[in-house]
This record gives structure tokens, sequence and C-alpha cells, in this order.
């Protein structure tokens, strides 16, 4: 059963449910404006209600794939950190990276429903976000090769960040990607 989202209270909270400061201090030590943090929070909140709503429609037979970020949602935080130029690579889990970005719940869940349309991969690709991989750890080595390819072509250098979970860190392209990266100086954030 999941637990009652209305009830939930995290340890550190700034914002109320009702989208109420409740900790100036902590706020303003953060750097965050109310504004940003509303919108961090709608995100979460907005990732735990498409979480929620795959879970169910993953049960049924015209969804053909669903996993999702329960209890991750606050990752969203580490996009808007990122800014808008660096290109993202998440997997599967982290669908609503790419929500944060401003891909639309359409064109995710696009993905969930079958192979994901033209127009999603264009809408994910404008807010430049690759479309979540499944493959575990794969999305390291693009994102690494991505930010080499700039890096080598003499192109302003744009960093790509990447998101995997822990299962990721036993495969060969995690240590790959990790590797060459250091070795190469190569200008990717990898998020575990």
């Amino acid at each position: 059963m999941p637990p009652n989202l209305l009830n939930f209270r995290p340890p550190f909270q700034i914002l109320d449910r009702d989208g109420a400061i409740t900790d100036n201090v902590a706020l303003t030590s953060l750097g965050l404006g109310g504004d940003k943090v509303l919108a961090i929070y709608e995100d979460m909140v907005t990732a735990r209600l498409l979480y929620e709503f795959g879970k169910n429609e993953g049960h049924s037979e015209r969804m053909t794939l669903f996993i999702g970020p329960l209890w991750q949602e606050a990752v969203i935080s580490t996009v808007y950190a990122l800014g808008k130029n660096v290109w993202i690579y998440p997997y599967g889990r982290q669908w609503h990276t790419a929500l944060a970005r401003g891909v639309s719940v359409k064109s995710i869940l696009d993905g969930f429903y079958t192979n994901p349309s033209a127009e999603a991969i264009k809408d994910f690709h404008k807010h430049r976000v690759r479309p979540p991989y499944v493959v575990v750890g794969i999305q390291l080595l693009h994102a690494v090769g991505a930010a080499w390819t700039a890096k080598i072509l003499e192109q302003k250098i744009v960093p790509a960040a990447t998101y995997f979970g822990d299962g990721a860190t036993a495969q060969g392209d995690f240590h790959g990607a990790m590797s060459h990266a250091k070795i190469h100086h190569v200008p990717t954030i990898l998020f575990c």
C-alpha cells in the first residue's frame, strides 16, 4: 500500500503542501528564490502523481513497460541546478528529470506505451534530454561520449549529465565511463 502522500512529512522541509515557505533561513542558505522552490516542489508532486498513474496503468496490457522514481523525486532539484545548456542522459527510473526540463507528460508516457514517436523524441531533444534508457548503465557511456565529442571537435564545451542507480555500478559501462571521463578530462556530471 503506498503511503498517504498528504500526511508525508520529509525530515527537511522548506515548503508546506500548499506551497507556503516554512523555513526562510534554510531557503536563503540554498540560494533559491521562492518561485524556483515552488516549481521544484510542483515537479516533484507531478512526478509522484505520474508514477502512481503509470504504476496502475503498468498492470494493464496497454503499457508495455513502466518503471518510476518512487522516493527519488527530489532528484528533480539537480536539474534546476544544471541549467538549460547541459544535455541530460537519464535512465528509465529517472524520467522525471525530463519533466523538470519541460518535456511534456504525453512525450514521457509515449515511451512507456510504445516506442517513442518522432514528436516525443523531438520534444525530448528540444529540452536537451535524451529519451530514458532502460538498459542498465548504457546512458553513462553515451553522456561521456557526447561531451568528449564536443571536446575533440573543439566545440563550445557543454557538459553532459547522467543519472544512474547503484545497480549500474556493477556494470562495466559505469567503470568505463568513469575512467574515460577522468583520464580525458571530459566534462560529465554523474549522479548516482
